[in-house]
């Protein structure tokens, strides 16, 4: 095992590598001018300084050796506007993280559902209604879907906000407050990490004791144990507001995030409800499926323990190698809500021809690709006794 494990994280760093050296100097090619185009009107010795303070001045080769040399060392460097590039990029990350770590798990969650549902009721009107919204959904056109959102729910997330005995203007709220946003986001990306790896053995308990109310309340009697401690924390009714923003002068920007986990859940759920639909039709009919039909377990049991666990496995690769294009996605989405997160400080730096930026923003999503795919092939691993690799004699 640690032989594969050593392989596989191999893999990884050669493909990381290969990743970054490519999109190094397809972002050169494709960028038609440099940082120095700033001081164009500037005197010559302006703009030969910067030249020589960005590198510009050097050879391409030189400029991706040195780049790499430092990304061994987890160096993105420092940004041609000033600052460091893997600071900005973390600091810019907490908001992004949380949409992206409970969109993607409720996404996930609600559409390996649906595929189990639709695969097993066996009623055609049911799948072609429900695989039609699906389909629809699913290929929305972000800032359309944005739009629509927006449109559509403002008015009631207002009302919500009375309802939660939250002020309209969120300013009144964090005035005078020690913490600042950035903060009790990250604390709320953590907090519901850790409530999404609780409810992993709660619900794997349930369904080997066979407790159904447990699988499904695990999840949420999670995230609501989380809610609580927030709640006597005093941080409650700021973790609360950073879901339902309402104005345009706060650092995370004009739009609610709960609308853009809703929009990056509707973008999401259709990759895996597809999959497991297509695996539970092949899996249905299968003879283990009607030995312990015929045994009387129940449909249920049938369904979710014995058929869907065998569509687990491929639903979940589908759908973790969907996730970078995912997130990409979501970045597009705080763009268009003015979040701020890693959306703000990519196009910012798009339009600045900050490279060392644009290069940390998008080392940051082949990482997280790349390491959602070792995550998974260890999990397979794990899980599957046919994938486990074998000692040799």
């Amino acid at each position: 095992m640690i032989g594969f494990l050593a392989r596989r994280l191999a893999w990884g760093v050669s493909t990381l590598a290969i990743f970054v050296s490519v999109t190094f100097f397809v972002i050169q090619i494709l960028i038609p001018y440099d940082y120095s185009v700033h001081y164009i009107r500037a005197p010559i010795e302006v703009r030969q300084e910067v030249l020589e303070r960005t590198g510009l001045d050097q050879p391409i080769i030189n400029r991706w050796a040195t780049y790499m040399a430092g990304l061994a060392t987890l160096d993105l460097g420092e940004a041609w506007g000033g600052g460091d590039v893997f600071a900005q990029v973390v600091s810019s990350m907490p908001l992004t993280l949380v949409i992206f770590v409970l969109g993607g798990s409720v996404a996930y969650l609600i559409g390996s559902w649906l595929g189990r549902v639709i695969a097993w009721k066996q009623k055609r009107a049911l799948s072609g209604l429900t695989t039609g919204l699906l389909v629809f959904v699913s290929s929305l056109f972000p800032p359309f879907l944005v739009f629509a959102l927006i449109f559509f729910l403002t008015g009631p997330m207002l009302d919500l906000r009375v309802a939660l005995g939250l002020p309209v203007d969120s300013l009144d709220l964090w005035r005078g407050r020690s913490v600042d946003e950035q903060e009790v986001a990250s604390l709320v990306g953590w907090a519901a990490t850790a409530a999404l790896i609780a409810a992993i053995p709660i619900r794997r308990y349930a369904r080997r004791e066979r407790l159904r109310w447990m699988v499904g309340a695990a999840l949420p009697v999670c995230v609501l144990a989380v809610a609580a401690g927030l709640a006597m924390s005093g941080l409650g009714p700021l973790a609360v507001d950073l879901f339902f923003r309402a104005d345009r002068t706060v650092n995370l920007g004009s739009g609610s995030p709960l609308i853009a986990l809703i929009g990056f859940v509707m973008l999401s759920v259709g990759e895996s409800a597809f999959v497991v639909r297509t695996g539970m039709q092949a899996e249905k009919h299968a003879d283990y499926v009607l030995v312990n039909r015929a045994k009387g377990l129940p449909e249920w049991v049938l369904r979710d323990r014995h058929a869907g666990a065998n569509t687990s496995l491929p639903a979940l690769t589908r759908f973790s190698y969907g996730l970078p294009l995912l997130l990409t996605g979501l970045i597009v989405i705080e763009r268009e809500m003015m979040l701020g997160g890693l959306s703000t400080l990519f196009f910012d730096a798009l339009q600045a021809v900050d490279v060392p930026v644009i290069m940390g923003v998008i080392v940051l999503l082949g990482g997280v690709g790349i390491g959602i795919r070792l995550i998974l092939d260890v999990t397979q691993a794990l899980v599957d006794p046919r994938l486990r690799p074998r000692s040799r004699r």
